[in-house]
C-alpha cells in the first residue's frame, strides 16, 4: 500500500466496549477468560456428583438383589397390596332447620347425628368395615414384617460391597419399602340453622365427627336402640301378664282399698292395679310387686318408685 509523503498515521489499539442494544447490556467479552476456571470447576462438580449418584444407585441395586430380606419384603408387599389400601375419607352431611330461636338454642346436634347415622346404618357400617379390614390386614402385614426383621435382615452379603455398608443400605431400603399404615379418615358433619322471619338474623350450629367418633357414635346409637327395643318388649310382656284374674286377686288381697291414701271402692274410689317398681325400671307383674291404688294416687305416682 502506498502512503503519501508527509501523511502521519496513528495506530489506535482495539478495546472491546460494553455494547447496549435495546436496553439490554452485553457483557464485555474480555471477562470471559476469567469465567473459564469457574465454569470448569462447576462442570467438574456436576460430573463428580453424577458419578457419585451413579455409584449410590448401583450399590442400592446390588444390595436390593442380594438381600434376602428385601426380596422377601417385596413378595410380602405384593401379597398385601390389594388388602392394605388407604381408602378415601367418608363424607356425610346431615342438616336440619328450626322455626324459632328458642328451638335453635335447645337443639341437640348429637341427637341429630345419632339419628342420622342410624338411618344410614348399613351403608356406614360397610364403609367402616372396609377401613377396619384394611387396618387389620396391616397389623397382620406388620407381624410378618417383624418376622422378616428377625429371620432375614442383616444376614446377607455381597463381595463388592463392604459388610458394614451393605447392612446400612439394606436397613434403609427395608424401612423405606415397607407399606404405609392405611389411616381411616372421615368428615361427618351435622348442621342446624335458623333464620328469622324477616331474614334479618341467621344462625347455624355445627358438629363434626372424625372416623373414630363416627365408629363410636354408631355403636352408641345401636346400643341405645337395642336398649329401648328391649325395654319396650319387656314393658309389653309384663303388661300382657296383667289379666283380669290378677287384677281381681290383688284388689281382694288389698281389701279394695288404696294402699297410699286408704280410699275404698265403697266410698266411690276408682281403683287401679299399680306396679310398685315400674315396668320401665325393671319391675315385674308378680303379686309382691302389685298394689291397689286409687286413680289420683296412681296418676301422682306415675312411673316413679315409692318405697
Amino acid at each position: 500500500m502506498l502512503i503519501p509523503v508527509g501523511l502521519e498515521i496513528e495506530v489506535v489499539p482495539f478495546h472491546p466496549q460494553l455494547v447496549v442494544t435495546d436496553d439490554v447490556a452485553i457483557t464485555d467479552v474480555t471477562t470471559l477468560p476469567g469465567l473459564l476456571p469457574v465454569l470448569i470447576l462447576v462442570l467438574a462438580g456436576v460430573l463428580i456428583a453424577g458419578v457419585w449418584i451413579g455409584v449410590i444407585v448401583h450399590r442400592r441395586r446390588v444390595v436390593a438383589k442380594a438381600s434376602t430380606a428385601l426380596v422377601r419384603l417385596s413378595g410380602l408387599n405384593s401379597t398385601y397390596a390389594s388388602q392394605v389400601v388407604t381408602l378415601p375419607p367418608i363424607h356425610l352431611h346431615f342438616a336440619d332447620a328450626v322455626s324459632s330461636k328458642a328451638k335453635f338454642d335447645r337443639y341437640d346436634l348429637t341427637a341429630l347425628m345419632l339419628r342420622s347415622v342410624l338411618e344410614q346404618e348399613h351403608s356406614i357400617q360397610a364403609e367402616i368395615g372396609a377401613r377396619n379390614a384394611a387396618t387389620n390386614h396391616y397389623v397382620e402385614y406388620q407381624r410378618e414384617v417383624q418376622q422378616l426383621v428377625v429371620s432375614s435382615l442383616g444376614r446377607s452379603l455381597h463381595p463388592h460391597v463392604s459388610a458394614e455398608r451393605f447392612e446400612k443400605i439394606e436397613a434403609r431400603l427395608f424401612k423405606r419399602r415397607q407399606m404405609s399404615f392405611p389411616t381411616p379418615t372421615a368428615n361427618i358433619r351435622s348442621t342446624v340453622r335458623y333464620t328469622s322471619p324477616q331474614g334479618r338474623n341467621s344462625y347455624s350450629g355445627t358438629l363434626n365427627w372424625d372416623f373414630d367418633e363416627l365408629r363410636r357414635g354408631l355403636a352408641a346409637a345401636r346400643m341405645e336402640r337395642d336398649r329401648q327395643s328391649t325395654a319396650q318388649y319387656l314393658r309389653q310382656r309384663e303388661r300382657s301378664l296383667m289379666t283380669p284374674k290378677v287384677r281381681s286377686d290383688i284388689l281382694r288381697r288389698d281389701g279394695y282399698r288404696c294402699q297410699m291414701c286408704g280410699a275404698t271402692s265403697r266410698e266411690g274410689a276408682q281403683l287401679h292395679i299399680d306396679h310398685i317398681l315400674p315396668v320401665s325400671h325393671g319391675g315385674t307383674t308378680t303379686p309382691n310387686n302389685l298394689q291397689a291404688l286409687c286413680q289420683p294416687c296412681n296418676l301422682g305416682k306415675s312411673n316413679r318408685f315409692v318405697g
